[in-house]
């Protein structure tokens, strides 16, 4: 398989296919890989993209790092039932959740809270108490949701029942109500979509661009698709992981939200999780096929690193999500360990 990142105004020459040495990696104290292939949680370093861990779950998994980074939750896809808690500390499960069906996780940003879909409810967790405090049930089949940066709403894309359109739902956290239905321009499913940085605006990955005071959508933007996406600090620029399974490629793509426009900075190796480092000096993006992660240098968009993600019964894994965090303590549990592959393939050409 051949995978490019193409070149744009700007970008400068790969050091670490050159045989230099990749700049050095933001701040973040652990990145957390989910293997889907061998139902593994990875750890990596950060600061020198190397893997220091797997913990075996033996399901597959929606993982997900608490936002003060003491504990993951991985919900139970494979069985439909469960949410297992991993401290990060220790590296050890300390918890089940008994949940319906759970796929979706996203946590408050104070960590108090996890809001995840259980079959077409969502449901709340306190992370204190680790139970289910309240359902919320969705008039449709739901997907993912996501929590406004302030904590006060949470928004689900749904299909309605009634076969009327798309639309997001729109629940007070402070009350736990469904307080409002938002129609989609677009005609595909909102499968995925993230809050602005500030919280006025929320983009669904079809294109749809919600106004959060009013609850209407303001612009629909054409050419814009993705399995995951994330915001820059300053609200102008959205990262876009795309998925295209019928041709094992996929992009990475960067919207510009003022005048619309979409460039691809990379293509190949069906991309489907964006994280930034917490000082968004790099991107992580984690590709479905031959289990490497990219890293981006956000300041020019260019591929600064890339590493590989060993299996231990040989063949290449299928990496479901690259997550990382600046306040997890590093992993120092038991565990089978070992380096990083060495990738003889010339991943990244620009």
């Amino acid at each position: 398989m051949r995978i490019r990142a193409r070149a744009v105004a700007g970008l400068t020459a790969l050091g670490i296919l050159a045989g230099g040495v990749p700049a050095a990696a933001a701040p973040a104290t652990h990145g957390y890989i989910f293997d889907a292939t061998n139902r593994a949680v990875i750890g990596f370093d950060p600061a020198t993209n190397t893997i220091t861990e797997r913990i075996p779950l033996g399901f597959q998994a929606d993982l997900r790092v608490r936002p003060d980074g003491r504990e993951l939750y991985a919900a139970n896809i494979s069985a439909n039932s469960g949410v297992t808690v991993i401290s990060t500390a220790s590296n050890t499960v300390v918890a089940t959740i008994a949940v319906t069906a759970p796929r979706g996780l996203v946590f408050a940003p104070d960590s108090r809270r996890a809001y995840l879909i259980s079959d077409r409810s969502l449901a709340v967790i306190d992370t204190g108490t680790r139970r289910v405090v309240r359902t919320i049930a969705i008039p449709g089949f739901p997907y993912a949701p996501a929590v406004s940066p302030d904590g006060s709403r949470v928004y689900v894309g749904f299909d309605p029942s009634s076969g009327t359109g798309r639309q997001v739902a729109v629940i007070s956290t402070a009350t736990g109500t469904l307080t409002r239905t938002i129609p989609l321009v677009d005609g595909r499913a909102a499968s995925h979509l993230r809050f602005s940085p500030n919280g006025r605006l929320a983009l669904v990955n079809t294109g749809d661009v919600i106004d959060t005071t009013t609850g209407t959508v303001v612009r629909s933007i054409p050419g814009v698709s993705g399995v995951d996406l994330v915001f820059t600090p300053d609200g102008a620029r959205v990262y876009l992981a795309e998925f295209c399974a019928p041709r094992s490629v996929g992009s990475v793509r960067v919207l510009d939200l003022a005048s619309g426009q979409v460039t691809t900075i990379f293509t190949g190796g069906n991309p489907n999780t964006v994280a930034p480092a917490p000082d968004f000096t790099r991107l992580y993006v984690s590709l479905a096929s031959g289990g490497d992660v990219v890293v981006f240098d956000t300041a020019s968009n260019g591929v600064v690193d890339n590493f590989g993600v060993a299996s231990p019964a040989g063949g290449a894994p299928l990496l479901s999500r690259v997550l990382l965090s600046a306040t997890a303590p590093p992993v120092s549990g038991p565990g089978q360990r070992f380096g990083p592959v060495a990738d003889a393939r010339n991943l990244c050409n620009i």
